[in-house]
């Protein structure tokens, strides 16, 4: 027997929309009529009943192909028939058996309600329920409808449930731009087929459909969520950058046992500017940081402008040192690790770095290039540094040079400067940090907010305390690793006993460095401080370093006091040194081992030479003698029978003579 309903029975029934029941009633193998139905105050209203089984068999006649996705297997055959009712999961049976909890009674207080009073009463309902009037209107007739049916409450999935209704070349199309031009958004593909062809934007959503539906931005960006969902079409829609990135795999994760085993270090770029009052600049510093892998406790994080190895070697030489006073108590987090883990920076790379960490006996390793994932411990401290610490700063810009307000850090900045200038009242937070009121309050931060943070039951620096080793505790003197951080230099010295570095001379203070004047010797650059410091050392064989002492500049002027007192000093220093000379010169020497003695043992036979005792003349100074001594020498040699060949004017020549002619 064939069986009419009301056009919302038969909507619920076909899970189809009423308009389109009306719709299909114009269809001649549609079976309808108009009967009269009684109200309840009184009077007759008429009603369109349609069949149900005409109905139905029109609409599996003329519903529309199912179109699957270019790379989307065809169903498989069903031996059974399909059904025309959609299946009612138990998830849907649970909802419904929700709504009929509150409804069941609120429809009997509604059936017995005056008229005025219904209205109050689903406007209650609506507003305790959380839903609209006119959804419980709808749902109040469709139990009335069902005659208090469980299963009519309970919401059918549409049988074309996620069928793409565009023909079949339209939908490819879409596919297609969106593949070809990824980037692009929704209304711009739709514009591109618009310049092509107006045509390809009108199509009939079913073969039999009247009317001419329009192509959407939203049924484009709606084919673009479906491709997204599919694991080959979401590949077509990466670049080759996504690609690479979706090729990086990875499996397993980086475990530690305790404390002090495993830290990681990089560095990153702060989301906040600051104010700097000597040069009166505005920037961005950069954030250096080591993390525990095991308790997430931050032993150590400086700030700096530059990315380089002086900003490394602080931030270790703060890990491996126990905090000074009064910061002891509040961040006792320090030690040797056993490992440390960092990328494949310049200056983790460096030869300084290594052979600081194999001084040390702590083991370095480094993460494979373009590798990230596994530096995640780190990354997360970053992540919340930005988001929990900077967010919060007057000077929070973000990592996206797009999203700044421009306008409220120039605001912010003019602030700043003209209360530096002026003074008056501090007009914060209306102004930038400066640098050194930034790295206060994020030191602030850290030691009172993230290392009191709890995980489980423990904080960050209790689980760190309790289960860092004690043999990780080492406490090294700050002076030796002043000497280890420092970067070596090698230099001449000179003759005056100094070196040259920087354009300056340098030497030691007591003068000692002329010692080894024209020798090499290692300078060790320590840039840890605000002021470098300068220590000369001497290469071993063994190839530690003899410290030598720290260096003074010496560029005093020549007739200073200092150089006066300097040049006394170099004086003594070489004086000693050839007392110790001499000193190992006969202490060492042997007068019997000698050249010439070695020759006479070898050959006893051969004639020994003679000495001759012969006394040399003796000189005598005397006075030069006189006229009249001359010429009485002078008569007694002619008086001896001795003759001249010329007259000689004996007063003339003994005058040259003494004149030195």
């Amino acid at each position: 027997m064939s069986r009419f309903v009301s056009i919302p029975e038969a909507a619920r029934v076909l899970s189809k929309g009423i308009r389109t029941i009306e719709r299909y009633l114009e269809h001649p193998d549609v079976e309808s009529t108009l009967v009269e139905v009684p109200l309840e105050r009184g009077g007759y209203t008429r009603k369109r009943l349609v069949n149900l089984d005409s109905l139905r068999r029109v609409f599996e006649q003329n519903s529309p192909p199912i179109l699957q996705s270019p790379l989307e297997e065809p169903p498989a055959p069903s031996d059974t028939a399909p059904t025309s009712q959609p299946e009612i999961t138990p998830e849907r049976m649970q909802q419904a058996h929700r709504l009929m909890s509150w409804l069941l009674p609120f429809y009997a207080e509604y059936r017995a309600a005056n008229p005025g009073e219904k209205n109050l009463l689903l406007e209650q309902a609506a507003q305790q329920h959380g839903y609209s009037k006119r959804q419980v209107i709808r749902l109040v007739q469709r139990l009335q409808d069902s005659q208090l049916s469980e299963q009519a409450l309970s919401r059918r999935m549409r049988r074309d449930a996620g069928v793409v209704r565009l023909p079949r070349e339209l939908y490819e199309l879409v596919v297609g731009l969106w593949m070809t031009y990824p980037r692009y958004s929704a209304p711009r593909i739709r514009r591109i087929i618009e310049l092509n062809d107006p045509n390809l934007l009108r199509y009939r959503p079913f073969p039999n459909s009247r009317d001419w539906s329009v192509l959407s931005a939203t049924t484009i960006r709606r084919i673009r969520k479906q491709m997204e969902s599919d694991p080959v079409l979401r590949v077509t829609l990466m670049d080759d950058r996504a690609r690479k990135e979706h090729l990086r795999v990875w499996s397993g994760e980086i475990l530690t046992e305790r404390a002090n085993q495993l830290w990681m270090v990089d560095m990153t770029r702060c989301d906040a500017f600051v104010y700097d009052p000597y040069t009166n600049h505005v920037l961005r510093l950069r954030i250096h940081a080591a993390i525990d892998v095991f308790s997430g406790a931050v032993p150590a994080f400086v700030f700096s402008r530059d990315e380089d190895q002086a900003a490394t070697d602080r931030m270790l030489m703060l890990a491996l040192l126990e905090k000074p006073e009064p910061w002891r108590a509040h961040w006792p987090i320090w030690g040797r690790p056993e490992r440390i883990y960092w990328d494949n920076g310049k200056v983790y790379r460096s030869e300084k770095s290594e052979r600081i960490l194999a001084d040390l006996g702590i083991e370095s390793t480094h993460s494979r290039p373009y590798v990230s994932h596994s530096r995640g411990n780190i990354e997360r401290f970053f992540g919340l540094f930005h988001q929990q610490f900077e967010a919060g700063l007057p000077g929070y810009a973000g990592s996206d040079v797009h999203e700044r307000d421009h306008q409220r850090l120039a605001r912010l900045l003019h602030n700043t400067r003209r209360w530096m200038a002026e003074g008056g009242p501090d007009p914060y937070p209306e102004r930038l940090l400066t640098e050194e009121e930034f790295k206060h309050r994020a030191l602030l931060w850290l030691t009172q907010d993230y290392h009191k943070s709890l995980l489980g039951s423990q904080t960050r620096e209790e689980l760190f305390v309790q289960t860092a080793a004690n043999s990780s505790r080492v406490r090294y003197d700050f002076g030796d690793l002043m000497l280890l951080f420092s970067r070596q230099e090698t230099r001449r010295v000179r003759g005056n006993g100094t070196i040259t570095l920087r354009g300056r001379a340098w030497g030691l203070p007591d003068g000692s460095l002329i010692r080894y004047q024209g020798m090499d010797v290692v300078v060790l650059i320590n840039e840890i401080l605000p002021a470098a410091q300068y220590t000369a050392a001497l290469p071993r064989r063994d190839g530690s370093l003899q410290i030598l002492g720290a260096l003074e500049s010496q560029n005093w002027s020549a007739l200073g006091e200092e150089a006066r007192e300097m040049r006394r000093k170099l004086r003594q220093q070489i004086r000693d040194i050839h007392a110790a000379a001499d000193e190992i010169r006969a202490q060492f020497m042997n007068p019997m081992v000698r050249l010439d003695q070695a020759l006479s043992r070898r050959a006893p036979d051969l004639p020994q030479p003679e000495t001759l005792q012969i006394s040399g003349p003796q000189a005598r100074l005397d006075p030069a003698p006189g006229d009249r001594e001359v010429e009485q020498a002078l008569a007694e040699f002619l008086a001896a029978g001795f003759t001249l060949d010329d007259e000689l004017d004996l007063s003339s020549h003994h005058n040259m003579g003494s004149n030195g002619e």
